[in-house]
């Protein structure tokens, strides 16, 4: 069995992406910039008589620094700030699931512009139209010195969040 395989970044429309036809269970993706989001469909190539399944819908992550696929066996693993900032502007990744790896120092989300937002601080996780749905599961790991300062209510590490949301 083979399976049609096509990516692109989150949100392109099917048929313009970069296409690949395996024969294996398993696909690697190289070049991926950290912090941009895909989207990949796949869909089985059937022997015989050239009957295919239909794509499948997009599968939606995100590279992070410090790995991880956002599954439930396979979370993204946050382990330094950079990978804490991505996460909070990823709407997309928001009902995936997540491990804190490292205490992180978030000082920089006052002090650098590259984590500062413009003097904002740190973004939440979660906001009024796209709620966190996922997991976060600290492990006992500390998150110290996150800055925000922002006039709004639910600020805080999570902004919004869903109902049944797990966060340890």
């Amino acid at each position: 069995e083979k399976w049609a395989v096509e990516y692109e970044t989150v949100g392109f429309t099917l048929g313009e992406g970069i296409k690949d036809t395996v024969d294996i269970n398993s696909y690697t993706i190289s070049g991926l910039n950290i912090g941009e989001g895909i989207d990949l469909y796949v869909k089985s190539i059937c022997t015989g008589d050239n009957n295919s399944s239909g794509w499948t819908a997009p599968c939606s992550f995100v590279a992070l620094p410090s790995g991880g696929f956002g599954t439930l066996v396979n979370p993204y693993r946050i382990g330094t700030i950079q990978d804490l900032d991505i996460l909070s502007k990823q709407p997309s990744i928001w009902s995936t699931h997540f491990i804190l790896i490292n205490d992180i120092d978030a000082s920089e989300t006052k002090t650098t512009s590259t984590y500062n937002n413009g003097g904002l601080g740190f973004s939440p996780i979660g906001n009024s139209t796209k709620k966190f749905t996922g997991t976060f599961k600290g492990k006992g790991h500390v998150i110290s010195n996150l800055y925000i300062n922002r006039n709004q209510f639910n600020v805080g590490l999570f902004g919004y969040v869903g109902s049944g949301v797990r966060i340890d």
